[in-house]
């Protein structure tokens, strides 16, 4: 399985591009504030009068492309910019405009001419993108090939590290949740993270059943049960950052991993059942930004905890009525067995939050609630510091994975009180689930763990968003990345 990418080599030029780098390019994209930055560029005067003939930046139009008059026909695409520009509505342009083209091969050209170099990133996180070779399995196997060089000009010098890192970390979420039901069991999984730790040296260890019978992991048990295999894997980095620069902190990362989820006795009809092998992308959004955050070398400790499980149906099956004990010995009345991602959730972060890390994010697919509150063009987030919601939207806005805050308030768990439990696992029907899942999520982190609850409406977008080009988006882990910004974690 490719769990690695291919990277293409990526240059900084101080200088201006030449008429012959434009014309050994497949793509060319200029990054301008005003059309008059492109007096110095080749073939200026055939792209100002286009510009001009066809009104291209009428509306809120972004990226405008065309194709040059040269041997290669090489595909430009002129990018004007203000400081209004979001980074989800540039990225979403550009992607669109390059998925017009059949193939990104050989070499890219970017000229940036804007004060900041974050529409630099931005283009390099799209192009990148596109680049990712996402798995297939027709037939007939493609030879296409992809993109080996990308030149950036008229830049200062930008490191790289960032957004490689970031993209090799949405690439691997992005790449595990389009596999196959059959070319992702629980074991393989398992096993495919166990040698992706090896080679990425993080130390690796599995809660299989019986180890979590001996914690009393009564939640992720339950769903366990008809599952041919199952567990929680956690992994853990450890900063090798000097005395001086280590900082005495601990992050955990918690990811739902239900590679393939029928609804249990619970059964789910089959519109809604076909592409449940994609309940597993909050597990991979939490692997793929632990990897993006390793190869960074941060310098704190983190930990990836991700529960690993199918939701299926035989006579071992469990059922609404049943009572579990948890790890924290909290009693949760089972109601529906398709809503087994905030069981298996429970328990694992409750085992994470033993740790006591000092911020705990989890990623989950986990209710239809949020996906009718908000749609599948943003993510709902849930958090038990309130001081945080205008972080977690301006991160949601900066990084282009837009997120929206959702009510937390305790009044809502009056909604789902049991009169043989300490709690119900949710309702059988009526408003407010996602409210409730993440409340009830709420009583397995410790208190005095800083925490976020990512319910992941964006994970599945038709045709892709923002600079992603496949309707799995990986969504989270730019977000990720941009919130530790904002907290100074």
């Amino acid at each position: 399985m490719q769990l690695q990418f291919n990277i293409p080599e990526i240059q900084n030029h101080p200088e201006k591009p030449t008429e012959r780098q434009f014309d050994q390019s497949s793509v060319v994209v200029i990054l301008c504030n005003d059309l008059k930055q492109l007096q110095d560029i080749p073939y200026e005067d055939v792209l100002q009068w286009r510009i001009k003939a066809e009104d291209a930046f009428s509306g809120d139009k972004i990226v405008w492309p065309s194709i040059l008059p040269n041997k290669r026909a090489t595909t430009v695409m002129v990018c004007q910019l203000s400081d209004s520009t979001t980074a989800f509505d540039f990225t979403e342009q550009l992607s669109k405009a390059l998925k017009k083209r059949e193939s990104l091969t050989g070499e890219v050209t970017i000229v940036d001419f804007m004060p900041t170099q974050n529409f630099l990133k931005l283009s390099l996180r799209t192009v990148l993108a596109h680049n990712a070779q996402m798995p297939c399995f027709k037939s007939t196997s493609s030879t296409e090939k992809r993109i080996e060089y990308i030149g950036c000009y008229n830049t200062e010098s930008l490191s790289f590290d960032e957004v490689l890192a970031s993209h090799c970390g949405n690439a691997l979420a992005r790449y595990l949740t389009i596999l196959p039901t059959n070319h992702l069991t629980p074991k393989i999984y398992v096993d495919e993270v166990k040698t992706l730790a090896k080679s990425e040296d993080w130390d690796f260890s599995f809660y299989d059943t019986k180890k979590l019978q001996k914690c009393g992991a009564g939640a992720f048990l339950a769903v366990a049960r008809a599952s041919e295999s199952a567990g929680i894997v956690k992994l853990t980095y450890t900063s090798e950052a000097s005395t001086e620069q280590k900082t005495m902190k601990c992050l955990a990362l918690v990811g739902k991993g239900v590679c393939f989820d029928t609804g249990g006795v619970s059964l789910k009809a089959p519109e809604y059942m076909y592409g449940m092998h994609e309940d597993m992308e909050g597990s991979a959004v939490a692997l793929g930004t632990f990897l993006m955050l390793s190869r960074l070398k941060v310098s704190y400790d983190m930990e990836c905890w991700l529960a690993i499980v199918d939701n299926r149906i035989d006579s071992q099956a469990f059922l609404p009525n049943e009572v579990i004990t948890t790890v924290n010995g909290t009693t949760i009345e089972i109601v529906d067995t398709d809503a087994e991602g905030r069981l298996i959730l429970a328990d694992t972060l409750a085992l994470a939050s033993e740790s006591k890390p000092d911020l705990m994010l989890d990623y989950a697919t986990l209710t239809g609630a949020s996906l009718r509150a908000v749609g599948t063009r943003y993510a709902t987030v849930f958090t038990n510091q309130d001081d945080w919601l205008v972080d977690l939207i301006h991160s949601g806005t900066t990084s282009g994975e837009r997120v929206w805050p959702m009510p937390m308030t305790d009044d809502y768990l009056e909604d789902i009180k049991s009169d043989v439990a300490d709690i119900k696992q949710c309702n059988v029907s009526g408003p407010s689930d996602h409210i409730h899942a993440a409340k009830l999520l709420q009583k397995f982190v410790a208190n005095e763990t800083k925490w976020v609850h990512v319910d992941m409406a964006a994970s599945c977008h038709k045709g892709g968003l923002g600079a992603v080009p496949t309707d799995f988006t990986g969504f989270g882990v730019w977000f990720t990345l941009d919130l530790l910004k904002q907290l100074k974690f």
